[in-house]
């Protein structure tokens, strides 16, 4: 035996420790297995006894090879002691350490174990390799991730995610942004994937015939709920984009942390700052596309928190009562909604409408909303003749303050010029009054059932809940009552008055006044505003007067039946004489 410069124990080439290892060798390579292995377990015991570890390593590596290159199925506990022996003896007890020998047993075990399928021993084989290694021991843990992926059952998408996290860790400190960008952001996808779409990786793979790693970088990005790693990510993969300039990338990953409401107060006004900030740099960045908050240069945020089942419409909003399209049937107890053109409201031009939106800041940090406004699509009917003029109007909040947690409500006033279709889309503002963003709000329609395939595909119908129906051929109607008690005492009298106002452009006819309690109030004539005393009513040849009062039931002779027109811009009130009437309007 002879000792080395580098202080571990060699024997010569004539000598019978290396002829035995030499005969093992002859007869690995004319693929006399097993006879191998019994050469190279006789010259590991006499390494042994020497104690030249650098042999002994490497014999004991080879018993391992031999023991996977045969066609016999052998255990875990078989094979997997040598090569891990092997490997601690290379890193630890040769007088100097070889990683690079160790580096290539591993190597040689992991694609002995690729060859036989056995993907779940392959990251425990990995991962015996020291952090030390820097970005070789990134790329065994990208490696062993992918094999996470392989598992025989079933994808193990968390195990995945956690060691390509390490992956990107590691190649971020050797300074291979590339590589740790994408390791980082098939962790962003895997975490998605592994509560909602456990089989999505090897459905990818099988589908489209490409590797598990360029799925994953096709894969959509997804909300997790594991809301720390998820910001974490998010962060360094927008930093990365930042640091390459790719501003457009790296405001999608800025914005994905305004998703989470679990970060702490600190980190979220971080956050806050550094997606406003990377805008502003964007924005000064030579020859960037401007951003809009609209649908065609979309910039959905998730803050404020917009439910689109609160909103509400309102017709008319600065009257009270309830403002519709009604039908009366003839005897019927009261008035029923009608549909117009399959949504319940509709309104004449120029009439206003409120829209009620409630906002809530998800954040426990305060924000400000600027310039906040709706975003309407407007439909024309077919016979509708082409116009320049803006089909309708939308007004605009200045600003909206919201603290951690507020809820606020915002209304935003709409006013049609033309007769159509108008549909709200979404909501555009901006967020600290500089980042443009956009929310579409959208609602479920009715559950389809008719056929098979709506059953089983769970169709919906489209939501007329956001739109209604402009229609100038509908009159402008305002009824005001005046003067009305809320309690009266049992014998007492007061007077009240009714006032009507024509705000449209068409005549109202056939006014109704319908009452519950018929027997408790006395209706006098109409009388316009203004006018003298004499010859204000308008009596036909039986002396009724001109207006139709319905009840529930009414007497035969207390029946009245006249017609009763109020011209273009008048203003009448009601008071008097009780007239009761039923028929149809």
């Amino acid at each position: 035996t002879l000792v080395g410069a580098d202080g571990d124990v060699y024997f010569r080439y004539d000598s019978p420790e290396a002829q035995m290892r030499k005969l093992a060798d002859y007869s690995f390579m004319l693929k006399d297995f097993r006879f191998a292995q019994s050469v190279y377990q006789v010259a590991r015991r006499d390494f042994q006894s020497e104690k030249a570890w650098r042999s002994y390593a490497g014999a004991q590596e080879m018993v391992g090879v031999c023991k996977l290159m045969l066609e016999v199925q052998a255990t875990k506990a078989e094979f997997d002691g040598n090569f891990e022996d092997a490997v601690a003896v290379y890193l630890h007890k040769t007088h100097l350490p070889c990683p690079h020998l160790a580096i290539r047993a591993t190597f040689i075990y992991y694609e002995l174990l690729k060859h036989h399928g056995l993907y779940a021993f392959a990251p425990g084989a990995l991962l015996r390799l020291p952090a030390s290694l820097g970005a070789l021991h990134a790329m065994v843990c990208e490696q062993a991730a992918y094999a996470f992926l392989k598992h025989p059952h079933r994808p193990e998408l968390r195990k995945f995610s956690f060691h390509a996290m390490l992956a990107g860790q590691g190649y971020q400190r050797a300074d291979i942004g590339g590589l740790a960008h994408r390791c980082l952001r098939m962790v962003r996808q895997s975490l998605g994937a592994s509560l909602y779409d456990p089989n999505g990786f090897e459905e990818a793979e099988k589908r489209d015939g490409h590797s598990a790693e360029a799925s994953a970088e096709r894969r959509p990005l997804t909300r997790s709920k594991w809301s720390a790693i998820d910001s974490y990510v998010n962060h360094e993969l927008g930093t990365q984009c930042m640091a390459a300039q790719s501003y457009e990338q790296a405001l999608q990953y800025f914005m994905a942390l305004m998703d989470s409401d679990q970060i702490s107060p600190k980190l979220q006004a971080k956050y806050l700052q550094e997606l406003l900030q990377l805008y502003l740099e964007r924005s000064d960045k030579a020859g960037a596309p401007e951003l809009d908050a609209s649908p065609h240069g979309r910039m959905e945020l998730s803050v404020p928190a917009i439910d689109a089942q609160m909103i509400r419409v309102i017709m008319s909003p600065e009257l009270e009562g309830k403002d519709g399209v009604l039908g009366w049937r003839h005897g019927g107890p009261a008035p029923e909604p009608l549909a117009a053109s399959g949504s319940g409201l509709c309104c004449s031009a120029g009439e206003d409408v409120a829209v009620l939106v409630v906002v809530k800041n998800p954040l426990t940090i305060g924000i400000t909303l600027n310039s906040f406004t709706l975003d309407c699509e407007f439909a024309a009917p077919a016979d509708a003749e082409h116009s320049e003029s803006p089909a309708f109007a939308v007004s605009t909040v200045d600003s909206v303050a919201l603290e951690g947690g507020q809820t606020a409500m915002v209304s935003v006033s709409i006013t049609p010029q033309r007769a159509g279709h108008l549909t709200i889309r979404g909501a555009s503002y901006l967020l600290c009054d500089i980042l443009p963003a956009y929310r579409a709000l959208r609602l479920p329609g009715k559950r389809l059932n008719d056929t098979k395939e709506q059953r089983l595909a769970a169709t919906y119908a489209a939501d007329t809940r956001l739109g209604f129906t402009v229609d100038p051929s509908y009159p402008r109607l305002d009824a005001v009552l005046e003067e009305f008690p809320d309690t009266l005492v049992s014998g007492s009298m007061q007077r009240a008055q009714i006032r009507l106002t024509n705000r449209g452009a068409l005549a109202c006819q056939s006014i109704a006044l319908w009452l519950s309690h018929p027997s408790f109030f006395d209706v006098a004539s109409p009388r316009l505003v203004g006018s003298s005393d004499e010859g204000e009513s308008d009596l036909d040849d039986t002396g009724a007067q001109s207006t139709y009062v319905y009840s529930e039931s009414v007497p035969a002779t207390e029946e009245v039946l006249v017609a009763n027109v109020l011209q273009d811009c008048s203003m009448f009130v009601l008071a008097g004489q009780a007239i009761l009437s039923d028929g149809s309007s």
